[in-house]
């Protein structure tokens, strides 16, 4: 059986192949559609971090030969919030640059929506 992360990553894929097509020529269906994706990455970030949670708590309590006590609990917390923070970072710029109003007036000018 498929992943379902292999199937949205792959779906995402697509999504951001085509959009970035459509933003190379300027089109408004694109920049939506780039604010629609922007939205629903940073909805899968925040809920794979809900269910990475309890991996992250069997981390903190599993003892590694030969590390001082705690630390394993420190990389595990810092590699979750470096994860959300990285995982955020391209959709939340993204969303910020699409809805600037010289972009939304850059995709509506006329003579830039239909080539001829």
């Amino acid at each position: 059986m498929v992943s379902f992360s292999v199937v949205i990553g792959v779906v995402f894929g697509i999504v951001l192949i085509a959009s970035g097509i459509g933003l190379l020529l300027l089109q408004n269906w694109a920049r939506i559609l780039a604010i629609i994706y922007s939205v629903l990455e940073m909805i899968v970030v925040l809920a794979g971090a809900v269910f990475s949670q309890r991996l992250l708590m069997q981390a903190m309590t599993t003892q590694v030969h030969g590390a001082p006590a705690g630390v394993i609990e420190v990389v595990a917390k810092i590699s979750f919030a470096l994860g959300i923070v990285i995982g955020l970072a391209y959709p939340v710029l993204l969303l910020i640059f699409m809805t600037r109003p010289k972009i939304i007036e850059a995709f509506n000018s006329p003579g830039l929506q239909e080539p001829h």
